[in-house]
């Protein structure tokens, strides 16, 4: 049996975790903790592990119970969610539109459902970051009218615990940067003129310049968030919201005096938020005919132009050249499945 390491007061054995089923035939070895597993099930949802587990017998001395040892080098933490997911469906029930899932389990499922090729796995949490990160504004708008649930609503992102954060970097890693866009700017919107704001998790908070903590930003994209953060707010008032100021074609009290009413809301402090904020019905009821037409095609073309340019106020390329990387993904992820497995083979032989 494999060690993990050799202490002056004698050796030290892996650590034994649920999932472990008395009757198992397969054991799995990530980060010095044993998961004793179905051979079969891991075969029947992975081709990854199929293709493995057909390269015959192999070393005796990797064995726990009578069973071979598989030594992986992934996360134990996101291995036993996987684990979990396949030997027990109702463990992890995210599937549904209507449900949040967690950000460690979209993280497992990303990491592990892409590198072993369990497409229901990471199917899930790729339509869970398309719902919570849309690519068009037309996709945003539909989510927020057909949803009666506050932001965040389809991943379980606490700010607070640098979820946000978290999110952008897990964007980077698998290079899905067609979502890297909404996700800065989620990481961007909150106030920096709010007292809340100094908390450890906030944008405006330190960001050390080497930290190996996924939760913190990289140096490029924090400043990436803090530049364009002056730039979405310049555009909120100039553009999207610009309406709100007294016109010289209209002269109405009632308009000028419904537009003094939503200054403060919208403009003190600048709320970022509201950039591709839809057109609100009930306000066509305050405004007169003319400024109806005016100020809602200046609403709705000001934050169809921000949305355009989001990509770019953060230093990245369009919507249209990010969404081709994952396409690149893809390739680049068959090419090196046959590598993969002989790195795997290394490890353990059958």
């Amino acid at each position: 049996m494999a060690l993990i390491s050799e202490p002056a007061g004698g050796p030290v054995y892996p650590e034994r975790s649920d999932p472990w089923f008395s009757d198992g035939n397969i054991v799995l070895e990530a980060e010095g903790i044993h998961f004793k597993v179905y051979q079969g099930i891991l075969a029947a949802n992975s081709s990854i592990f199929k293709d493995l587990f057909s390269f015959g017998q192999g070393d005796a001395e990797h064995i726990v119970e009578k069973c071979h040892v598989v030594q992986l080098s992934d996360k134990a933490e996101d291995l036993r969610i996987v684990l979990h997911s396949l030997h027990d469906c109702t463990r992890y029930d995210h599937a549904a539109t209507d449900k949040k899932i967690p950000l460690s389990v979209l993280i497992a499922y990303l990491r592990l459902g892409r590198k072993y090729d369990i497409a229901h796995l990471s199917e899930i949490a790729m339509s869970k970051l398309a719902l919570e990160c849309p690519t068009t504004l037309e996709a945003r708008q539909h989510i927020i009218e057909s949803s009666s649930i506050n932001w965040p609503r389809f991943i379980d992102i606490d700010c607070t615990r640098r979820h946000h954060f978290l999110l952008v970097n897990l964007i980077r890693e698998h290079n899905i940067l067609q979502y890297l866009p909404y996700a800065l700017y989620i990481c961007a919107t909150p106030d920096p003129n709010d007292s809340f704001e100094e908390a450890p998790w906030s944008l405006f908070s330190p960001n050390p310049e080497s930290n190996s903590d996924e939760r913190y930003l990289s140096t490029a994209d924090h400043h990436a968030c803090t530049r364009g953060q002056k730039i979405l707010g310049q555009l909120l008032i100039n553009r999207t919201i610009s309406w709100i100021e007294s016109c010289d074609t209209c002269a109405e009290q009632q308009c000028l005096s419904f537009k003094n009413v939503l200054q403060p809301r919208y403009l003190s402090p600048i709320k970022i938020g509201y950039l591709f904020h839809t057109w609100d019905t009930t306000w066509e009821n305050m405004l007169c005919p003319g400024c109806v037409d005016l100020c809602k095609n200046i609403n709705d073309q000001g934050a169809q132009d921000a949305w355009n340019r989001l990509p770019s106020i953060f230093g990245l390329p369009s919507w249209e050249e990010l969404a081709g990387t994952w396409y690149v993904y893809i390739w680049s992820s068959v090419i090196t499945t046959d590598a993969f497995l002989t790195e795997l083979s290394i490890f353990c032989a059958f």
